[in-house]
């Protein structure tokens, strides 16, 4: 059975920890950057694993370039967002159209 998550429970500032490609939240959640070596057609290089405190690692989001530090992403019931990475900082944040007020 696969995995469902939605984008908006990742939305949020992760910093880089003592691995160079983990950024993990407040909350103790963890992004890792990871690189395919052989992407097939369609493929980006980048993607992020997710992983939390007492469960595995699991696949994210690949990383579709933008402009820039800018990464579309999408989840399982594919909402769509958006990652950024600025020194020490990962962001990821919500489609605009996806926004709540």
């Amino acid at each position: 059975m696969m995995q469902r998550y939605s984008i908006l429970d990742y939305i949020g500032t992760y910093t880089r920890s003592k691995t160079p490609n983990t950024y993990t939240n407040s909350y103790g959640v963890s992004l890792i950057l990871k690189t395919r070596k052989a992407p097939k057609i369609n493929q980006p290089k980048y993607y992020l694993v997710t992983s939390s405190k007492g469960y595995k690692p699991s696949f994210f989001s690949s990383l579709w370039a933008n402009e820039g530090n800018l990464y579309s992403i999408s989840d399982t019931q594919r909402l769509r967002g958006y990652v950024t990475f600025e020194g020490d900082t990962l962001t990821v944040k919500p489609h605009h159209s996806q926004c709540w007020h």
